[in-house]
């Protein structure tokens, strides 16, 4: 009889699984946290693993809760419960970044709200704004209460605000807050932009528009910095921004290198007569010696007019037009002299844009001819793709603290494209197409390296930053240039590789950039070159 009863007792008593969940729905989460304890001693089980965990957590026990949920996701990674509330224990740990792994795991195998919501919150926290937004439209959210615009003293808040695409009482969508930072970066009296989303009450948010002004001629340093590089190169400019605490930046140059003298001057103006465009004017003059089949001068002078328009939140169109007059002290077949007079057409297009990641791509044309009356006629395009991956996380500095930079450029022209304009990659201060073992001049005559109507180029950097001060910070470079250039005015097609290394000081934003190059394709080229901003 005894025996019986205890049989019928053992039958109708719950197994410490079941009691263990129970007690969890109940919220008795140290009775849950014991029974199922002893659940998964004996036997694992998913559900149980993640009530333990649960469980755990609520009980402060966290870093035991982190081990159940982590046991559970190696017994079924198919299924998406024990990574949200991983996720969900990381957040409320401060720890954003990992939560955002675990999240977006968990959002990939299932489409969820609540998942949704709290990885977009941990994006927001950990500086993604861009990618918070795009997860909380998804959602429909949020809806843009305030707009305030911060960090201008002399530009007028009115030169940000019309290029604001986004709009209060509506939602604020990410592709119209990415053309909003797209225009802004195109005004050209903005150093610095950042627009970040700021959550209010549930479904809502402002927006804080963070911006570095250029006005006149900048900060000391900034001066004196960009001096510095220009010195380098015999050359110097001076750049007024924000005139009138408008729009419109004005600029002189003067190189006083030998042989090669130059001046120019240059107006850059948004919204020109309240087109909803930015334009560019400049007029230079200037001598270039060449010494190529002999030695010959070109003087020439000449006008450009350029119009940049943004075509929503990942390309900008540019229209152009250029008329240059030259001549020669001798005239060959490849030196015609008389005007180039031509349009231009550019497009500049974002692919990819992550966190960390970015694609870009561009092409530019030109065309000489008819009928704008040019006495050099050819056609000319170059396209290029460059990819930048940020392997550190970012911190939005100048010099990021480890990156890897490639570009692939491809440029083509027509056969009755002139000597002065005919690809001619190389190393120099300023270096259109980077080959930095082979000096595009010397002392001031172009012709050291090849040059011809068409181009392939490939440039890849590896750069690391050692120092990271408040405004100050170095890194160095590792370098690959490769290029091979066809139907050259020396005769036949050159392919040229060349690696190196390079230092990199940025003092208040401003980069300055020195680099060292020797040739691996034969002979024994070796070049330092010096000058400001990135090679590409």
């Amino acid at each position: 009889m005894i025996a019986l009863v205890l049989a019928v007792w053992m039958q109708a008593a719950p197994s410490p699984r079941d009691a263990g969940l129970a007690a969890y729905k109940e919220e008795r989460y140290e009775e849950a946290a014991r029974l199922l304890e002893q659940a998964v001693a004996t036997e694992l089980d998913y559900d149980a693993l993640v009530a333990l965990g649960v469980s755990l957590g609520r009980l402060g026990r966290n870093e035991e809760a982190s081990a159940a949920f982590g046991r559970a996701i190696s017994m079924d990674p198919g299924r998406p419960e024990a990574r949200v509330e991983l996720g969900g224990l990381r957040f409320i740990e401060k720890r954003y970044d990992d939560a955002v792994r675990d999240l977006e795991g968990a959002l990939a195998i299932r489409k969820d709200g609540y998942t949704r919501n709290l990885l977009a919150s941990s994006y927001h926290l950990v500086g993604r704004s861009d990618d918070a937004l795009r997860e909380w439209n998804t959602l429909g959210q949020p809806l843009l209460g305030e707009t305030t615009i911060t960090g201008l003293k002399h530009i007028h808040g009115g030169v940000a605000r019309r290029e604001l695409t986004v709009r209060e009482g509506e939602m604020l969508d990410v592709d119209e807050l990415r053309e909003s930072r797209l225009r802004l970066e195109q005004v050209g009296v903005f150093g610095r932009i950042v627009l970040r989303p700021v959550p209010r009450e549930e479904g809502k948010a402002d927006l804080e528009v963070a911006l570095k002004e250029r006005h006149a001629f900048g900060g000391i340093l900034e001066l004196l910095g960009t001096a510095a590089g220009n010195a380098v190169s015999n050359k110097a400019r001076l750049r007024y921004s924000g005139l009138f605490g408008s729009a419109i930046n004005i600029g002189v140059g003067y190189r006083w290198e030998k042989g090669r003298h130059k001046k120019s001057a240059s107006l850059e103006w948004a919204r020109f007569l309240g087109i909803p465009a930015y334009f560019d004017f400049a007029g230079e003059r200037e001598t270039q010696p060449y010494d190529i089949a002999g030695l010959t001068t070109m003087k020439a002078e000449g006008v450009s007019v350029g119009l940049r328009r943004v075509l929503g939140p990942r390309s900008v169109l540019e229209l152009g037009f250029r008329t240059r007059d030259r001549e020669f002290s001798t005239v060959r077949a490849d030196t015609p002299p008389g005007v180039i007079r031509g349009l231009g057409l550019g497009l500049e297009h974002r692919f990819w844009d992550s966190y960390r990641r970015r694609l870009d791509g561009s092409l530019a044309m030109f065309k000489a001819g008819d009928p704008l009356r040019s006495d050099v006629r050819y056609p000319q395009a170059v396209t290029s793709l460059r990819y930048e991956d940020i392997l550190s996380p970012p911190d939005g500095t100048a010099l990021e603290k480890t990156v890897i930079v490639a570009r692939a450029l491809g440029g083509w022209g027509g056969d009755g494209m002139p000597l002065d304009e005919m690809f001619a990659p190389g190393a120099a201060s300023e270096m259109e197409f980077p080959l930095r073992a082979h000096k595009i001049r010397k002392s001031g005559v172009q012709g050291q390296t090849p040059m011809g109507r068409s181009l392939g180029l490939f440039n890849i950097e590896w750069r690391q930053r050692f120092i990271n001060a408040h405004a100050f910070q170095t890194a160095f470079v590792l370098f690959y240039d490769a290029a091979h250039i066809g139907r050259t005015a020396q005769g036949k097609a050159s392919t040229l590789e060349d690696v190196g290394v390079g230092l990199r000081l940025s003092v208040h934003g401003v980069v300055l950039r020195a680099d060292y190059g020797f040739s691996i394709s034969g002979g024994r080229k070796r070049a330092l070159t010096a000058g400001y901003n990135q090679a590409f």
